[in-house]
């Protein structure tokens, strides 16, 4: 099971993080509007080598984007940047380009990847 622990959003002048996540179904609420609880889950997913989904007006390409997982009870992080993938698996570090280069290196080290069927 894929179980995420902690979403990071940022550039040099702003970030975000969304942790909090427990095992089971998560549901991020507001009672504001326009607070970013859609950016989190198109991060995480767009982290994972998704397109990316943003709004036009959330300029994803000057944002870095970092998912923590719990991949049965194995740690992984996944920094990813435009079309650049880094993955962090305890103390080994694999920089990686593209997001073939991203699936490859995911179904041979790590795990299937999850698809979405839209």
């Amino acid at each position: 099971m894929i179980r995420v622990k902690k979403v990071y959003i940022g550039n040099e002048s702003e970030s975000y993080i969304q942790g909090g996540f427990t095992d089971g179904l998560n549901i991020i609420t507001s009672e504001d509007n326009h607070v970013g609880k859609t950016i989190v889950m198109q991060s995480i997913m767009y982290a994972l080598g998704a397109d990316a989904m943003f709004p036009s007006s959330f300029k994803h390409k000057q944002y870095l984007f970092i998912v923590d997982l719990d991949i049965d009870g194995h740690e992984v992080s996944v920094l990813r940047n435009k079309d650049y993938f880094v993955v962090k698996e305890g103390n080994d570090i694999t920089p990686l380009e593209g997001k073939g280069g991203f699936d490859e290196y995911w179904s041979e080290h790590i795990k299937h990847l999850p698809s979405i069927i839209k």
